[in-house]
């Protein structure tokens, strides 16, 4: 009998692992909801968060509404006044009572021509809790300062410290809804996860070549992801020499901050020639099985993080016909079912399982 030798068995164990990873997660559609669902969102089942499309930037527009995916029922959960232009949302983080929290990206609201609406109405990151009685109580946990200004937060993630980082881009300053000029740099930020302290953690400059939107974690946060957007500009023509890719940069050794010396693309997120929309961009991020999964116009882009794999080879995608453009989307905590926001539309997809 003649017996493999486990440098063989390593390599054909690798070789096996890198096919498995070859083959992305996949979602598929199976139930629509015609609702006004643009970004957030936060997916606890059967209730999907999320944020509704902006009517207008002329006044604050945005709620913050969540559907019953079982029986169609919408509910508000903040009035546009309240919601103060909401964006990202993260969550949900079960607590020990049983109750869960989420947490916000508020973008403000500053139209100089407006009265009727305070001029005031500042930048926050804030933290809603979903009660066990199913009532919601609301706390701000970081508001802009003179001295310590915001863009329009955008999206949001937490370390496992409980560490909440976000990205700071100037949307709003482009969409007339927040201080022209903006009065900070593109770049991401981190709040301490006991006093909430703000610390700049990656600056990106005030170009319009970089555009820092979603945001997440590796696991045992060893690396961060980040899209950058800065091709589709709100108000102006899409630009090729502009981004739309994914990045990632180590932290550093107590994961408080990151080593810019590591900041790399990982992949650029096109559509398929098949679907050219120049005004896809990757908006939204998370990490599923070795895989990022982002937005791409009418597609779930899947990122296949492989060392081996070409940084050309490494975007696939999942056409989602039912909506007119993939927004942002969430998933529920076991990663079987994906909710999509499709500005006028909210889809319900679940897990395609694989022989």
């Amino acid at each position: 009998m003649r017996f493999l030798s486990w440098a063989l068995i390593g390599k054909a164990r690798k070789k096996l692992l890198r096919v498995m990873s070859e083959t992305p997660p996949c979602w598929a559609p199976v139930r629509e909801f015609h609702v006004s669902a643009h970004e957030g969102p936060v997916f606890l089942p059967p209730w999907a968060y999320y944020t509704t499309t902006a009517e207008t930037y002329q006044r604050p527009s945005v709620r913050i509404e969540r559907l019953n995916v079982d029986t169609g029922a919408v509910e508000v959960i903040r009035e546009e006044i309240s919601a103060n232009v909401p964006n990202g949302m993260i969550g949900p983080f079960k607590k020990g009572d049983g109750s869960f929290e989420l947490f916000t990206c508020e973008q403000g609201f500053q139209h100089p021509t407006h009265k009727a609406y305070p001029h005031n109405a500042k930048a926050r990151i804030s933290k809603t809790v979903l009660n066990v009685d199913g009532t919601h109580s609301y706390k701000v946990v970081f508001e802009e300062t003179d001295t310590q200004p915001l863009n329009s937060p955008n999206d949001i993630c937490v370390a496992s410290d409980g560490a909440i980082w976000f990205t700071d881009p100037t949307y709003g300053s482009m969409q007339g809804f927040r201080p022209k000029p903006p009065k900070a740099n593109e770049a991401i930020y981190r709040l301490h996860p006991e006093t909430s302290k703000l610390s700049m953690v990656l600056d990106l400059g005030d170009d319009e070549t970089n555009k820092p939107n979603g945001i997440c974690f590796s696991p045992c946060d060893s690396y961060l992801y980040f899209t950058n957007t800065s091709a589709a500009l709100p108000g102006k023509s899409f630009c090729r020499c502009r981004q739309r890719s994914v990045w990632r940069v180590q932290l550093n050794a107590d994961k408080t901050g990151l080593d810019r010396d590591t900041l790399l693309k990982i992949a650029d997120v096109d559509p398929p020639e098949a679907f050219s929309d120049e005004t896809a961009i990757p908006d939204g991020l998370k990490y599923v099985d070795g895989f990022l999964i982002t937005s791409c116009g009418k597609h779930i882009a899947m990122v296949d993080l492989g060392e081996d794999v070409l940084m050309g080879e490494r975007v696939k995608h999942i056409h989602l016909p039912c909506v007119e453009e993939v927004t942002n989307f969430a998933l529920s905590q076991d990663n079987r079912q994906m909710i999509v926001c499709g500005n006028n539309k909210l889809v319900l997809c679940k897990r395609v399982v694989r022989d």
